[in-house]
């Protein structure tokens, strides 16, 4: 097997051909970044091979992130070869063996992933000796066991922040590992779980080695519909909420639950919750409405004076709907005697409309509660008269929000000028073209929407409707968002040809859109080119995606956005998701525009951590 050394001694960037100097030692201080951060542009276009970056971390002065990012779907270049993938390899691992300004890695792990196989040991060695470390996201990607990263994870004490991923079952060694870490490290303060699958044992000694740890401060667990068993929904996860001395931040997610008492997997956490002595924030999701958590969570406004923060979203199965639409719930009452809470989320199906009078009141009085949210469910969209009533006559409009979501045209009653939503979607096959006229009228004398989904059926993109979408991209002042599509299906023989010329050309005279998506069908390539100009030349555009099915359209458009985009300080994110040949021109000029957007990002996160410290030395 070659070395590190050798393997590196004719390392190139992938498109420049510049030297990669793998020599270079880490410089990072207090007070100055490391001398990589000046090569950066040369050192991802290296990584790039293996869809890797390194990109200046946030809020942390001068601290570098090794990151997987989402590539779109190139093919790779006839040119990639084996030499190459493990020049790749080596560079990351030496640079995590030497560099101590790298404080965040935030990988995917396969038995066919780029960085970890086979060369994985290099890796979990790396991950072993270098302290600078303190936060570690991995996403395990399939099912095969990863023994080394497990082992590796386990010795990590010195981490400040630990995300464990699985889009399968998880490592067999995975929990075992996190279960050691927990009960040896020093410095562990956040544990996320975003998709926990788990058997009875290792919840049996997870639950032992939580109650074992000194250090958490916040915890993330969402349980994964694939879970046969709970970890949450036991009284050892209660005993753990009672009794922990340093736990601040519980967010709890459940995917599936039935019926109440004991199938209800809710009453467990919250009578921990209830009992906590040191939680002030907690966030849970698809909670079951019964008498018994509503009494439980009546019993938590009423006797726990430390949370600060409460959002609770409720299941809204037609059963739940059946329940609360007659029971009055203990809750509100013990809300209204509450004096501590200063934020609360609650779904909008938990009592009767009525009662919603009494709770803005209730908000209106409360001088320690800062924030309020309805969370609307679509099944209570009907209610939004009502409760946009109770709300204007309580006087509580300046500190509650009616959370609604997005408006789908088409598919829900006609609710006046979409008064209560900030998004309007509308989706193919939902609505009638004379709908989504109105709606484009409607929307160019309202200053509330700030988000528009629009699906068309290509035969119905003619030049009126193209002509609507202009006028209202032109005059609105507070859309955000806009995401464009036209499906693709053939034209018949006897349709005119769609030009997108009059909505390209009211993207130059926006000045509001932040994030553009435009998933286009038949753009002539003077559009693409002029869309690019949009997108490249806008003074607020940030984000930018683009589909198209053609990869010539695609490679067209990456072409000419990528000519003089160095020049461009404003765009964040720019993707596309288009099938394309094997190309590496294609390659270099989506390269060149991921590199600026990635090189204004860092300049917003270093002007971000000069204010922080800034206002910290005051």
């Amino acid at each position: 097997m070659a070395t590190p050394e050798a393997c590196l001694r004719n390392a190139r960037s992938w498109f420049s051909g510049s030297p990669i100097d793998f020599e270079l030692a880490c410089t990072v201080t207090d007070d100055e970044a490391c001398q990589i951060v000046r090569h950066l542009p040369v050192w991802n276009e290296f990584l790039y091979f293996l869809n890797y970056e390194l990109r200046e971390s946030s809020g942390t002065s001068g601290h570098l992130s090794l990151v997987d990012i989402d590539y779109p779907r190139l093919s790779r270049p006839r040119e990639t070869d084996y030499d190459t993938w493990l020049q790749v390899n080596f560079l990351m691992n030496k640079l995590l063996a030497t560099h101590r300004c790298i404080g965040t890695l935030d990988l995917k792990c396969s038995f066919s992933s780029r960085i970890l196989h086979p060369y994985e040991y290099f890796f979990c060695d790396a991950l072993r000796t270098n302290p600078s470390i303190k936060t570690l996201k991995m996403n395990f990607l399939d099912d095969h066991e990863h023994e080394n990263v497990c082992a590796a994870i386990s010795t990590c004490v010195k981490l400040e922040r630990l995300e464990l991923d699985h889009s399968l079952r998880p490592p067999e060694g995975l929990f075992p590992a996190l279960s050691s870490l927990l009960r040896t490290t020093t410095a562990l303060t956040v544990l996320k779980m975003p998709q926990l699958q788990i058997t009875k044992q290792q919840a049996d000694s997870l639950l032992t080695a939580l109650r074992e740890n000194t250090t958490l401060k916040e915890l993330l667990i969402s349980e994964s519909p694939s879970s046969k068993v709970s970890l949450v929904n036991r009284p050892g996860f209660a005993q753990y909420l009672k009794n922990t001395a340093t736990l601040k931040t519980l967010s709890v997610g459940v995917a599936v639950v039935t019926g109440c008492g004991h199938e209800n997997r809710w009453l467990w956490i919250l009578d921990g919750i209830s009992e906590s002595r040191t939680i002030t924030e907690v966030s849970l999701r698809n909670v079951v409405p019964c008498e018994a958590s509503s009494a439980k969570i009546a019993k938590i406004f009423a006797q726990n004076s430390v949370l600060r923060s409460v959002h609770i979203i409720f299941r809204s199965e037609p059963s739940d709907l059946r329940f609360t639409s007659v029971h009055n719930w203990d809750g509100l009452e013990a809300f209204t005697q509450n004096e501590t809470l200063e934020e609360l989320t609650l779904s909008s199906h938990i009592w009767p409309v009525k009662q919603w009078a009494l709770f803005f009141a209730a908000v209106a009085r409360k001088q320690n509660l800062r924030k309020a949210t309805v969370a609307v469910t679509r099944e209570n969209r009907r209610l939004l008269p009502q409760l946009r009533s109770f709300l204007g006559e309580s006087g509580a409009q300046a500190k509650t929000a009616l959370d609604t979501g997005c408006y789908f045209l088409g598919s829900e009653p006609d609710l006046p000028h979409y008064g209560a939503f900030s998004r309007v979607c509308a989706f193919r096959g939902q609505y009638t073209t004379r709908e989504l006229f109105q709606t484009l009228e409607h929307a160019t004398s309202l200053d509330h929407i700030t988000h528009l989904f629009l699906q068309i059926k290509v035969v119905d993109f003619d030049k009126s409707l193209s002509s609507a979408i202009s006028k209202y991209v032109k005059v609105t002042s507070t859309l955000q968002e806009l995401r464009l599509s036209t499906n693709w299906s053939p034209l018949p023989n006897n349709h005119p040809n769609r030009s997108w010329n009059i909505i390209v050309s009211s993207f130059f005279e926006n000045k509001s859109i932040k994030q553009l998506s435009v998933s286009a069908t038949y753009m002539d390539d003077e559009d693409v080119e002029r869309l690019a100009d949009a997108v490249k030349l806008s003074k607020v555009i940030r984000g930018a995606d683009y589909l198209n099915e053609e990869p010539k359209k695609s490679r067209l458009f990456f072409r000419h956005l990528s000519a003089d985009i160095a020049d461009n300080y404003r765009i964040l994110r720019v993707n596309f998701f288009t099938p394309t040949e094997r190309d590496s021109l294609a390659f270099r000029d989506w390269y060149a525009v991921w590199e600026v957007a990635r090189r204004n990002s860092d300049l917003i996160r270093r002007a971000a951590a000069f204010v922080s410290s800034a206002r910290s030395d005051r």
